[in-house]
């Protein structure tokens, strides 16, 4: 079999994105609307669902019913995106607004419902090298882009995804590496700005929070979880009509509806072209002489209504199909020595670079030869043999794991133990001192000698810092150097509210502390007595 004379191209992935940003910038409002409407609660309920399993102390009692919510969610995301792409292919395309009806609506949720969890998983293993990761990310993007619908089943809109993402694979990597890199930077901005405005809200309106008064509190997963949410709002349409305009570049090869959205714009755009030249020649034609007005009407020439169509054709739409031209090698005598220098290092370094390709592929060719792969030849995909692909990577950790366990055999079972200084007494005069610097028993221990000597006003604030080091290690409160009483409070009864013994019982110390240390109350070994009664109910509850 024949190979073709022209072996069309990608488009650039720089020119792809600025495309998809120029057919956006056209796009009905509505596009935007149904896109955020779709991604908006996902996200949000994303970001409560991180921050919820990794702070809250009861996250195991209700993980199955939060985790069930955020996949409803994903798969509401994923069907308004599959709805605002098909409004944006039919901008593209000029044509109207697709109509959705009951049965459209239920093959897109199906479709959409159905496949984009399995993209997920092939996501995560594209992650791990078993599959490659950049065909299954640009598979599922194919799905919100063409399953809108229209097929008649899964199959088919599997096939017709997976055949779109197999098809110029390095465009698809320059695109995904491009927008991977536009996005890093989009993250970095986000991550300035919002780290910016508690301090703007402090300087022009006097507006005092808790990231102003500590700025290291921004510092949290949770923060940066929400700016990778807002990064993918804000990144996710560019990709998607990066995505469109791919699969209408690729399926134009087949269906040519390149074409026909061109004839479409010039049959709109010929009644103003025809009067503006009808008006054109009745003004030249004026001062015409009767000779040259002969001269004109002369029969045109068999080249001559060849021009519009190469005008046609020389248009950017058009010109990615052609392959490039050569360009006129460089005169190299009219080089400067620096110029003719790097003219010879980019020689060099393409035939270096020529020579290791051929020698890879030679080497390749030798590995599927000896499998008995020959019908693939020297033109085969080796980047598609994922069977081959998972026996490296299965090496790969096989051996991995050897050196582990290797290692583990001979380190010694029990370590030598080892001297460890105790931790400084902290000054309890000091404002300084948090509930983190010792832990509950010696807290404990350093009230008991404190009301020995009679310091009954430090020993109560020894056995609150007890407290909050015992609900600390409960991981009920977060301790931290910023936060006041009062905060404690707000997030014990956030994380413990349905123990109202242990609450009143906090309460009543905190009351208790903040009257004699804050209000200069008299501290007496009943007062002492009954802050001890409510922590040891702190610890039984």
């Amino acid at each position: 079999m024949s190979k073709p004379a022209v072996r069309i191209r990608s488009r650039p992935a720089l020119e792809l994105v600025e495309d998809a940003v120029r057919l956006l910038r056209r796009a009905p409002a509505e596009v935007f609307v149904m896109h955020f409407a779709g991604s908006a609660p996902c996200m949000l309920y994303a970001i409560y669902f991180f921050t919820d399993l990794s702070r809250s102390a009861f996250a195991a009692s209700h993980v199955i019913s939060s985790s069930l919510t955020l996949a409803a969610l994903y798969s509401w995301m994923k069907c308004w995106q599959a709805v605002a792409v098909a409004h944006l292919r039919a901008a593209l395309l000029g044509k109207d607004a697709p109509r959705w009806d009951a049965a459209r609506l239920m093959r897109l949720a199906a479709a959409q419902i159905f496949v984009h969890p399995f993209g997920l998983l092939l996501r995560l293993a594209g992650g791990t090298l078993v599959v490659p990761y950049v065909w299954a990310a640009t598979f599922c993007q194919n799905v919100s882009v063409l399953g809108d619908g229209t097929p008649a089943g899964v199959r088919e809109l599997c096939a017709a995804a997976w055949q779109e993402a197999r098809r110029w694979p390095l465009g698809a990597h320059g695109l995904a590496g491009l927008l991977t890199l536009f996005g890093f930077f989009v993250y970095l901005n986000f991550l300035a700005l919002l780290a910016t405005v508690p301090l703007l809200l402090k300087s022009f309106f006097g507006v005092e929070t808790m990231f102003s008064q500590y700025a290291f509190g921004l510092l949290n997963p949770t923060f940066f979880v929400a700016v990778f949410a807002l990064t993918y709002l804000f990144l996710d349409p560019i990709r998607k009509a990066a995505i469109a305009l791919r699969c209408f570049h690729g399926r134009s090869l087949r269906t040519g509806e390149d074409l026909a959205v061109e004839a479409q714009r010039v049959r709109r755009a010929t009644p103003a072209r025809a009067a503006a030249l009808v008006a054109a020649l009745l003004f030249v034609n004026v001062g015409v002489p009767m000779g040259r007005a002969e001269t004109a009407s002369a029969p045109v020439g068999a080249a001559q209504p060849d021009r519009p169509i190469d005008g046609v054709l020389a248009r950017r739409e058009f010109t990615w199909r052609t392959p490039p031209e050569k360009l006129a090698e460089p005169d190299v005598e009219k080089m400067t020595a620096l110029q003719k220098w790097m003219h010879d290092a980019q020689a060099w370094a393409r035939r270096i670079s020529w020579s290791l390709g051929r020698m890879l592929k030679r080497w390749l060719d030798d590995i599927l030869s000896r499998r008995g792969d020959s019908s693939r030849g020297v033109e085969s995909n080796w980047l598609g043999s994922v069977k081959m692909w998972f026996w490296v990577v299965l090496a790969i950790v096989a051996a991995t794991l050897a050196v582990l366990v290797a290692r583990r055999w001979k380190r010694p079972l029990s370590a030598p133990a080892r001297a460890e200084a105790m931790a400084a007494t902290p000054d309890l005069r000091e404002e300084t001192v948090t509930a983190d610097q010792l832990p509950e028993e010696r807290w404990l221990q350093l009230a008991a000698e404190l009301f020995e000597r009679g310091e009954l006003r430090l020993a109560l604030r020894a056995f609150y810092l007890a407290g909050l080091a015992h609900l600390g290690s409960r991981d009920l409160i977060a301790l931290a150097k910023h936060k006041s009483n009062r905060d404690y409070g707000r997030e014990l009864r956030r994380r413990a509210r349905a123990q109202e013994a242990l609450l009143a019982a906090f309460e009543r110390n905190l009351e208790a502390f903040e009257c004699a240390w804050y209000g200069e109350h008299a501290v007496t070994a009943e007062v002492l007595g009954e802050v001890s009664g409510n922590f040891e109910k702190i610890r039984r509850e």
